[in-house]
């Protein structure tokens, strides 16, 4: 498929915000999600990214990178305790 145009990135987009405003999303949050949908198909990546809620690190709305939405998820430590010998079995 060719890449969209910068007249069609702009409709998308446009139809975008229409539809959110639709839908009762505010129009900062909106504008996040036009955003990001017209990132998604110039770069043509099928990779999920989470936006981050307002005030969170590492997410879209903050300017940050995405990490932790395609990425491996943190360790398990949950009952470990740090410094301690590894269980045998």
């Amino acid at each position: 498929m060719p890449p969209l145009t910068t007249e069609q990135l702009a409709e998308v987009r446009q139809r975008v915000l229409e539809v959110a405003a639709q839908r009762g999303l505010e129009r900062e949050r909106a504008e996040t999600v036009a955003e990001a949908v017209v990132v998604r198909l110039v770069l043509g990546t099928t990779e999920v990214v989470r936006p981050a809620a307002p005030g969170e690190l590492g997410g879209v709305a903050d300017g940050g990178t995405s990490d932790s939405a395609g990425g491996d998820p943190p360790p398990d430590t949950r009952g470990s305790s740090e410094g301690s010998a590894p269980e045998r079995p």
